[in-house]
């Protein structure tokens, strides 16, 4: 729904709950319009502005505040989707300046930036109106007003990140499945195979046989793990053993790999003894491999709610 990367690394967690606690002490719509609910009445307001409705004057605070949500609504949606600290950083930094642009044209108009018109609009008594200091009761309940409205905006804002970073970190939003089509030109001639009576045959392994539905089965290094189903009814197999599609920590790679199958002896001892293979990547989605040679390279893979195709 969010567009939320299926898992991040930890600075970019640590990033996104910084970057969720200053943007909602940047936000000074919802206070200030509180604020001044609170403490103009409607008597004060008539003595001090005749000429401005009470009912304009709660309009207009309610939708400051609606404003102010909004911002906290669309900080919090682009801190979840980011995959980098950077992209938070300018992400937060962007909407910060979208909501200072009101203020910065009000002070514009004042100095007759844009016409006369503008000017007198700004400069209006209203706008310069002092009212009077409320008794310190008053004032210190309007004190703990705001306080505790920041308190249930950061309550709510540290729950939703909590919630997104633990579905992450159980895996909630990898694919279920994945098909794969390795094409039919890919040849790797006189792999070793290991048959059933332990044996070492030498095979041309032909990649299309690879080719299928591979099916979420745990994780490994904090990323998904997905294993060959039968090419005919998308089951497990019962007595041949499928192939795997995995992180592999020491390649620093995604890898195809198969528990009988070797490219060589060299690779035997190896804890990633791997068939297909891409560059180096740290990502922590599913990547489709497409290349002309035996080292394949990975794209990603849109992340959907069922089934990903490639």
């Amino acid at each position: 729904m969010l567009n939320v990367p299926v898992n991040v690394t930890l600075d970019v967690k640590v990033a996104q709950y910084l970057a969720l606690f200053i943007g909602l002490i940047m936000e000074e719509e919802i206070p200030e319009s509180s604020y001044l609910i609170r403490m103009i009445s409607e008597t004060t307001l008539h003595r001090k502005a005749p000429d401005v409705k009470f009912s304009s004057f709660v309009a207009c605070a309610i939708l400051r505040v609606i404003m102010g949500y909004l911002f906290i609504l669309n900080m919090f949606v682009v801190v979840v989707q980011a995959e980098e600290v950077v992209e938070i950083f300018f992400d937060v930094l962007a909407l910060q300046f979208l909501q200072q642009v009101d203020d910065m044209a009000f002070r514009l108009a004042k100095l007759d930036v844009f016409g006369k018109r503008l000017k007198q609009a700004s400069t209006r008594k209203c706008f310069r109106a002092e009212f009077e200091k409320l008794p310190f009761s008053r004032r210190r309940k309007m004190s703990i007003f705001v306080k505790a409205l920041y308190f249930i905006n950061l309550c709510g804002l540290m729950a939703g990140i909590t919630a997104i970073t633990i579905r992450q970190s159980l895996g909630y939003y990898y694919c279920d499945a994945i098909h794969t089509n390795f094409g039919d030109e890919h040849i790797w001639q006189d792999a070793i195979v290991f048959n059933a009576t332990g044996w070492v045959e030498r095979l041309d392994l032909i990649y299309s046989y690879f080719s299928g539905v591979y099916v979420l089965n745990g994780t490994s290094s904090g990323r998904p793990v997905y294993t060959e189903q039968n090419k005919f009814d998308q089951t497990p197999y019962k007595e041949k053993t499928g192939a795997v599609i995995k992180y592999c920590h020491s390649e620093g790679a995604w890898v195809l790999m198969h528990d009988h199958i070797r490219k060589d002896l060299s690779t035997d001892n190896s804890d990633c003894p791997w068939l297909l293979k891409s560059v180096s990547l740290f990502h922590f989605f599913m990547f489709v491999m497409i290349d002309k040679s035996y080292m394949y390279s990975l794209l990603p893979l849109q992340n959907t709610a069922g089934d990903s195709f490639f």
